[in-house]
């Protein structure tokens, strides 16, 4: 499909073209990701592409790129939390700095992130979480992928501004989460 969508477009002017060129490699990546079982390493091939295109944005529209990067990764991330929960468990966690200093031995080294959500949404099936992460990702990476489209007239978009600050809540909570879930485990 990229190939394919590479070969039919215009060719574009010569101060376009690096711009070009990383939109095509995050495309890519983008389809592949959304095509293909990942493993969660190989989402660090998604990031330096990712953030060329928005640091390369106009200045007004690179809050709206992180606010997109920030709902793709974090449903993607859902995702493998879910379906890879023997990467994200008491095992791995253990390994880490700071798990040595917070785990107290009580839960079995295969207790996961996945097992602690089941055991606290017990009349919800866990694996519905894979599902909508996977959306959310499909979701972001296709609207990622239009916004940072280099022929994107993004005149009638500006409604969407967001603000840096609205950003860093999100991404602190997101944290604050996911480190108070580690912890959980690990206890």
């Amino acid at each position: 499909m990229v190939c394919m969508y590479c070969y039919f477009i215009k060719k574009p002017e010569e101060t376009e073209m690096g711009r070009w060129a990383v939109y095509v490699s995050f495309m890519g990546l983008g389809v592949f990701f959304i095509t293909s079982l990942t493993h969660p390493q190989w989402s660090l091939l998604l990031l330096p592409f990712g953030i060329l295109l928005v640091c390369s944005d106009e200045k007004r529209y690179i809050n709206t790129g992180l606010w997109t990067d920030t709902i793709f990764s974090t449903g993607l991330l859902l995702a493998e939390v879910i379906y890879y929960s023997w990467v994200f468990n008491v095992k791995t966690g253990i390994y880490m700095m700071a798990g040595r200093f917070f785990y107290q031995g009580e839960k079995e080294a295969g207790y996961s992130i996945r097992d602690f959500l089941a055991e606290h949404m017990e009349d919800f099936p866990v694996e519905y979480l894979q599902l909508i992460g996977g959306s959310i990702f499909t979701a972001g990476i296709l609207f990622f992928l239009y916004w940072e489209h280099p022929k994107t007239s993004r005149n009638g978009f500006a409604e969407l501004e967001v603000s840096v600050e609205s950003i860093i809540v999100v991404r602190f909570v997101l944290i604050m989460i996911a480190a108070a879930m580690l912890l959980r485990i690990a206890w």
